[in-house]
């Protein structure tokens, strides 16, 4: 089963990072849990990201456009 969802974790949690990094975990069967950390994208590139999913949006689903 695949969850994704917004959670409050302990200060000392694996998910808690600094910064633009980003974390994920995944629950396997044979492996426990994993923890992925890596660097994320930055306020500039997710703001381009954000516009570029509202034209987006704008150009495929608003009548009259």
């Amino acid at each position: 089963m695949l969850r994704v969802s917004p959670r409050i974790v302990p200060k000392v949690h694996p998910l808690v990072v600094e910064g633009t990094l980003n974390a994920v975990t995944v629950e396997a069967d044979l492996a426990g849990d994993l923890t992925f950390v890596g660097k994320g994208a930055g306020s500039t590139e997710t703001a381009s990201a954000v516009i570029g999913d509202l034209l987006y949006i704008q150009s495929r689903h608003v009548q009259g456009s």
